[in-house]
């Protein structure tokens, strides 16, 4: 009897202690609407890549998709303020969609490195000057640590030797590392 007790006691404290832990916190989230565009040197011509039900497309935010689901693949951080740096993954079947950058949560105004690729464009590309603007809700710029909904446009996005296009669209990024 006594060692059942001392076994219960033990498994009692082992039980308490995981409940005791952190939560696990939520899978990051994406959506992005994707606009590549060009002549002549962009091989895709003009395309729309979506990620989202439904993907962001200003005012609205769209339904961003958690990582693992439907074939999506997000990793991201948001992290700072007022100088919000961003650095986010989103992948799906034959299409990649890279954001290194930082964004001012006051005037919602940013910079970044963006780079993809479709499928009908195999070439990654890829343009280090475009520009960022969070998109303006009641509360201001939409970004925050950990989230940030944003507009981008780039252009002449390349590769060598000799493939540029532009591209321009929204992100979501949620449930961010911060």
């Amino acid at each position: 009897m006594a060692g059942r007790l001392v076994w219960m006691l033990g498994l009692g404290t082992v039980l308490g202690a995981i409940g005791c832990s952190d939560p696990v916190p939520p899978a990051s989230k994406a959506g992005l609407r994707l606009h590549v565009f060009g002549s002549g040197a962009c091989p895709a011509g003009a395309v729309t890549k979506p990620i989202g039900n439904p993907a962001p497309n200003a005012p609205n935010k769209g339904e961003p998709i958690f990582d693992g689901e439907e074939g999506v693949k997000t990793s991201c951080t948001v992290q700072g303020g007022p100088e919000f740096k961003i650095v986010g993954k989103v992948q799906t079947a034959g299409l990649v969609f890279d954001v290194n950058g930082q964004i001012n949560g006051t005037t919602g105004m940013g910079t970044a490195t963006i780079g993809f690729r479709i499928p009908e464009n195999a070439v990654y590309l890829e343009a280090s000057n475009c520009t960022l603007t969070a998109v303006q809700g009641s509360q201001g710029p939409q970004v925050i640590p950990g989230a940030v909904w944003a507009r981008f446009d780039c252009d002449n996005a390349s590769a060598p030797p000799a493939n540029s296009c532009d591209a321009d669209g929204e992100f979501v990024l949620e449930n961010c590392s911060h």
